[in-house]
Formats: structure tokens, sequence, C-alpha cells
């Protein structure tokens, strides 16, 4: 166990025995929903566990809601009040848009009706109440007390993911177990995204970053997908063209140095360096495809589609590496601006 986890681990505990402690002290009618609010809000990040306190606290008002239209208006009992209390319940969590909460509401519905008939008005008013005081206890500790923020960890696994893809571009062969590897480091990045939007502010600057996040996993998603395209013709584009492979390679492992470069503090010299590196191998490109235009005319078709394709793959690279320099230096603006 890392030193992190056990400070959550002893965080949650504490704030979990405390507010369970107070509840029993205080002899809260329907105490243990408040504990239960204020640990599901205990997450590893602040997005995630804010998204859980929330779906807490709406899907258990959602069930309140239920309970007063059909219990309290419609003065429904027994059996039909509860299928279309949690239908109700049902619906109107996902008018809300939530993942899971609309369960709570359900365990509200089925406990008012079936332990609670006669205070089941008390029990629901309780509920909600308690669980909204459950959510901003755990809110508030998360935020004071040893704060994880998705936000964070999201912008560390961007730099990392595209070290790997840079690593890729550097290659002289691409590795099909790297590739998926990097795959599977985009997919977490995109379940990380929605707990680090969490945590921003609706402000400018917040939408500058979330824009900024945005563009970046969506150039290395290019970047990795004509990697992909890349790995099959590598090998028959040195049988037709050497000279034309080796210029493409030369473009390739320019950019990966590019975007090495790009992630590390104070490098606007090295960017410059690595930028005229990149432009200059794009130049060579170019010749090298002039001198090959008469030598393509006598060529099977095979073989023009085929280089084409690598030289076209090539550009697209250097083009996407380009603009992913670009957001990373806007984002490590952003970045300094939050310090």
């Amino acid at each position: 166990m890392t030193p992190l986890n056990l400070g959550l681990t002893l965080r949650n505990s504490c704030v979990v025995g405390l507010s369970a402690g107070v509840c029993s002290l205080l002899r809260l009618p329907e105490g243990l929903f408040l504990v239960l609010a204020a640990f599901m809000t205990l997450d590893d990040s602040l997005g995630k566990g804010q998204i859980a306190g929330r779906e807490r606290f709406l899907g258990t008002l959602c069930g309140s809601v239920a309970c007063l239209l059909i219990l309290g208006l419609g003065q429904w009992h027994g059996l039909p009040a509860a299928v279309l209390a949690m239908t109700l319940a049902r619906v109107l969590g996902l008018s809300l848009g939530l993942g899971s909460g609309f369960i709570v509401g359900g365990h509200v519905v089925a406990a008012s009706v079936a332990h609670h008939t006669s205070e089941w008005l008390s029990y629901v008013l309780y509920r909600t109440a308690e669980t909204l005081f459950g959510v901003l206890i755990g809110v508030v500790a998360a935020r004071q007390l040893i704060p994880v923020r998705a936000s964070n960890q999201l912008e560390e696994q961007l730099r990392h993911w595209n070290e790997n893809l840079a690593n890729l571009l550097l290659a002289p062969e691409i590795n099909p177990l790297s590739l998926q590897a990097s795959r599977e480091q985009r997919d977490n990045l995109l379940d990380l995204l929605r707990f680090a939007r969490e945590e921003l502010p609706p402000s400018s600057r917040g939408k500058q970053r979330q824009q900024s996040w945005g563009e970046i996993l969506f150039h290395g998603e290019a970047l990795w997908g004509f990697l992909r395209d890349l790995e099959p013709l590598l090998e028959p584009a040195q049988q037709h063209s050497k000279e034309l492979a080796q210029c493409c390679f030369q473009l390739r492992s320019s950019c990966g140095k590019s975007l090495l470069i790009s992630w590390e503090p104070n490098n606007s010299n090295d960017r410059a360096k690595a930028f005229q590196i990149q432009g200059q191998s794009q130049q060579k490109l170019q010749q090298q495809i002039q001198w090959l235009e008469g030598y393509l005319q006598d060529q099977d078709r095979y073989s023009l589609n085929l280089l084409a394709l690598l030289v076209q793959r090539s550009r697209q690279i250097n083009a996407h590496t380009t603009a992913l320099d670009q957001e990373i230096q806007t984002l490590k603006i952003e970045m300094l601006k939050t310090v």
C-alpha cells in the first residue's frame, strides 16, 4: 500500500467513524444514510467522489418525489404503489441523466412502502435531508483533507501517453503490442477525463483547460491511428523504395523527438531546433517524392498506392504532431496559472 492510499484510508475511516458517532450521539432517526452518503463521496479523487455524491442525492430525491406523488397525492398503497413509484423514480432518474442513482431512488420507494407505510413522509424527509448532509460532509472532507485531483492525474497520464507515442514514432519498426498498450492507455484517459471535468469551475479558464485535454486526446488518437496504418506498410515499402521509406522514417523520428521535447519545461530553444529538423525532414521527403515521380510511372498500381499511402500517413503524422505541440504548450500555460 502506498503512503497516499494509506492516508486516504485513514482519512475515510476517521470521517465515516466521526459521522457515525455524531449520528449515534444525536440519535438521528435515519443517521445510517448520512454515513453512507459521506462514505460514497469519499472516493479516490475529488471528481469521482462528487459524481458519486450527486448521483446518490439526486437518486434519493427522485425516490422521495415519487413517494410524494404516489403515496401522498395519489393515496396508493401496497404493490401497485410500489410498482408505480419505482417506475416513476426510474423515469425521473433517467431524465436527469443518472448513471446508477435511480437504484437509490428504488430503495427509497421500497423502504417507504414495505417498512414505513404509516410514517413514510417522515422517513422520506429524514432520509433526503441526511443524505444531503452526508454528501456535503464528504465533499468538504475530500477537499480539505488529502485532496486528490483527477485533473492532475489526467495531465500526468496524458504526458506518459504522449511519451509512449513518441517512442513509437522513434522506433524503426512499430511493435503491435506497444500499439495495443497505447490504445489501453487512451481508454483509461477517457474514463479519467469524466472525473477531471467535474473538478473544474465553469469559467473561461476551466473551459480552456477542458478544450486542451480534448484536443490532446484527439491529436494523440489520430497519431495512434496513423501508426497503426503504417505498421503493415513499412516492410513492403522498404522493398519498393528504400530511399523513400528512409525519408518517411526520418520525418516520423523527428516528430517523435519534437513530441518528447514538448512536455519539458523551459524548452523554447529545444523546440525550435526540433521543429527545424522536422521541417528539414519534410523537405527531404518532398524532394524524394519529386525524384520518384518519373520512376513511379513505370510501376504497378499496387506499388504506387503503397508508397502514396506511406507518404500520406507520414505527412499526417507531421501535421498532428505540430498541432499536438501547440495544445501541449497551451495546457502548460493553464497549469502554471493554477499553481
